[in-house]
């Protein structure tokens, strides 16, 4: 099963047993991973959680100039559907470019800004769908960024 297969297939499960689904998005290297095994960790697994999926598909569809309708589709009536049920919350964390490029990302450091922001500006298309952003700033520990993401959550 592809990655992209995989990911509405675990979407459609938390829909299923009615959790939260959290999607982890941003650069290279601006630590989704680490964040979200963090996170659920620090939550007990209480939300289901995913690193990257719609806001990056998009921007990097734009990236590569790619024209993938069906995926794009797809994407768009995922996120309808979770929009409705409430279901869906995209954390975007914000890094310094110049970091996730020290950190190993594959893209230099202009390339990097422009697709952050890409990134911000399908963000904002996302907020005016009616999709739940929340902004996080990845330049504290790891424990003090899973402590501010749980706080502004649980407060939504």
């Amino acid at each position: 099963m592809c990655k992209f297969r995989y990911k509405l297939w675990v979407i459609s499960r938390g829909v299923e047993l009615n959790k939260m689904i959290i999607a982890f998005e941003g650069l290279d290297r601006s630590g989704k991973s680490t964040i979200r095994r963090v996170f659920a960790k620090a939550t007990k697994e209480k939300y289901i959680t995913i690193d990257r999926f719609s806001t990056t598909s998009f921007v990097m569809n734009d990236w590569f100039k790619r024209k993938d309708k069906q995926q794009e589709k797809s994407l768009l009536k995922c996120e309808n559907a979770l929009k409705k049920s409430d279901n869906l919350v995209l954390v975007f964390l914000d890094v310094l470019p110049q970091i996730c490029w020290k950190r190993g990302a594959e893209y230099s450091v202009a390339e990097l800004l422009i697709q952050r922001r890409m990134f911000i500006k399908t963000l904002i298309k996302q907020v005016s769908r009616g999709i739940r952003v929340v902004v996080i700033a990845n330049n504290k520990t790891t424990e003090k960024t899973v402590k501010e993401l749980i706080w502004q959550i649980e407060s939504l």
